[in-house]
């Protein structure tokens, strides 16, 4: 519904109920799982909404970054391969 609602087509879509509350569907989210987080961030990194949804997003996001698989996602992402063991030790200890 996001990258529907960055083209401008969500309105095109009847098969979302929600799509005119879709702040309120984005809250009732309770988190992400580490596959789409990328895809979120992307939306708040580019700041694509308009803030009341990008807040909304942003928060989802932060409820989202919990938890190890998500640490091990970023710092795969960040830097490299043998540095990442490193600092997951530091981190676990």
């Amino acid at each position: 519904m996001l990258a529907l609602k960055h083209c401008n087509k969500l309105g095109y879509f009847e098969a979302f109920p929600l799509k005119n509350n879709l702040i309120q569907y984005i809250e009732a989210l309770p988190y992400l799982k580490k596959i789409a987080i990328p895809f979120y961030d992307e939306f708040v990194y580019k700041s694509c909404f308009e803030p009341a949804l990008e807040k909304a997003v942003y928060a989802l996001l932060k409820r989202s970054y919990k938890g190890p698989a998500v640490l091990r996602y970023y710092m795969n992402r960040i830097i490299g391969h043998s540095e990442k063991k490193k600092i997951y030790k530091v981190v676990q200890a």
